[in-house]
Order: structure tokens, then C-alpha cells, then sequence
């Protein structure tokens, strides 16, 4: 699976990532695909889920859709700014599917087309090669990130071409496609953790997939600074066309 990284906001703790490994959420057992098309020893590994940006107030993606908004590939905006309060995005309706943590190094953005960014699985592999787990910039300064799998519901008044992009329908009639984000540093906490910590409340019973999550954004301003973070609320359970929807995914 494919894997989301966020344009690193310049002189704050808020969300630097670069791209985690490829297809760091694949599922490592193979499957038949025959019956679909695929012939051989294919897996979940092979295949490679689109991402979900947050468009902030610079960069690439600022020059071409609104900012606090969520992009899909990089191309197509899937949700709006909230037109009852400028410094909130519409939420995005989703399911984390499974996410996985990981170390990555606490390289400066500047620094990492000339330095290569490790990445490791464990605390102690990053003790193992000298490294420390600890938010500091720098060699051998490692944080932790977390890589979800979302299954997105499509919002209200998306263009037919995105609309498009959400080809499973569930028996209800809504629309879901599936991508990926990674949350780091700020996001790491105010993201991942509340859905890793879901696992010993409502989520106890059922797993990740029996929850259903508002994915949205919201205004940050620290002295003379502001940007986009991103933000989850708990959205209650997953509906039973929800479940058979999950269940039929491949």
C-alpha cells in the first residue's frame, strides 16, 4: 500500500514527514486473485492505495485547491472549508482499516534530499544502530509516525469525476474509496493515538474496523504563525452496511 506524507510546516512541530516504505501497511500473506484477473503469487504488497493530503497554507498543493481542505492523489479535493466557521474543514467520514507505527529519523526537511531518512520498526532497533526516540532534530533522533489505511466516505457535492474515484458502494448506496495517511510528531498524538487508544474503550470489542471516525482540520496559531492540523473525533460504530462492505474488501 502507499503511504501519506504532509507538507512539513516550516519552524513548527506540526506534522514532517517524508514517505514511510513502500507498502509499509500491505498485508504480507499472499492470496488467489485468479478469479479477478491476477495470475501468480500476487499479495496486498504488490498493490499501491492512493494518499490523502491536507492542504496547507504553502506549497505545491496551496497553488491549486484551498487550504484545510483534504486532497486525494494529489489531484482531486474531497472535502470543503466549513462555511459557518472559516478556520474548520468539513470532516471526512472514515474507518481506520489497520495502521502501523514506526520510528522514522528527525532529519530537517531542508537536509533530506542530500540525507538519506531511516526508518525502523522497533525502539530498539533505533537503540540497536545508537539512535534515541526523542523529538530533537537531527542524526539519530528518531519519533514515532503512524501509517492508517482509511476507508473514506465520499461527502455531499463532489464533482462527478471524484465522486468517481469512491467506486465501493455500500448496500446503503454510500460511496468509499480506500487511501492511506501518515501522522507524525503534533499529528502523531492528536490523531493516532486517540484511534490506537479506542483499542481499550469503545473499540475494545470489535477492533479498528468497527469504528467510525470524523477526519477533519482546524486552524493552529502559535504567536505570529497559523497553519492547517489535522483533527479526529470518534463517530460511533460502523453500520451493519458498513460491516458488509468491510467484510467483501479484498
Amino acid at each position: 500500500m502507499a503511504t501519506i506524507s504532509f507538507d512539513e510546516i516550516e519552524n513548527t512541530k506540526q506534522l514532517v514527514t517524508t514517505q514511510p516504505e513502500a507498502n509499509a501497511l500491505a498485508n504480507i500473506s499472499t492470496n488467489d486473485y485468479s478469479d479477478k484477473g491476477l495470475i501468480g503469487d500476487w499479495s496486498a504488497s504488490d498493490t499501491k492505495l492512493p494518499r490523502i493530503n491536507l492542504v496547507n497554507k504553502t506549497g505545491v498543493l496551496a497553488d491549486q485547491f484551498s487550504p484545510g481542505t483534504w486532497v486525494l492523489d494529489k489531484q482531486h479535493q474531497i472535502s470543503g472549508i466549513d462555511p459557518s466557521d472559516k478556520k474548520k474543514g468539513v470532516s471526512l467520514r472514515v474507518i481506520a482499516l489497520q495502521m502501523m507505527k514506526q520510528y522514522q529519523e528527525n532529519i530537517p526537511y531542508d537536509d533530506r534530499e542530500n540525507t538519506q531518512v531511516r526508518m525502523f520498526s522497533t525502539a530498539s532497533q533505533v537503540r540497536d544502530v545508537g539512535g534515541q526516540v526523542h523529538w530533537t532534530r537531527g542524526a539519530n533522533f528518531f519519533s514515532e509516525i503512524a501509517t492508517v489505511e482509511f476507508l473514506i466516505q465520499a461527502i455531499e457535492g463532489l464533482c462527478e469525476e471524484s465522486e468517481s474515484l469512491f467506486y465501493n458502494i455500500a448496500s446503503d448506496g454510500t460511496r468509499y474509496t480506500r487511501a492511506v495517511a501518515t501522522f507524525a510528531s503534533t499529528s502523531y498524538s492528536g490523531v493516532a493515538v486517540p484511534i490506537a487508544t479506542s483499542l481499550r474503550t469503545h473499540l475494545a470489542a470489535c477492533g479498528l474496523k468497527g469504528g467510525q471516525w470524523d477526519l477533519g482540520s482546524l486552524i493552529t496559531t502559535k504567536a505570529d504563525k497559523s497553519w492547517w492540523t489535522p483533527t479526529i473525533r470518534s463517530a460511533g460504530l460502523v453500520t451493519e452496511a458498513q460491516k458488509e462492505l468491510i467484510n467483501a474488501l479484498p
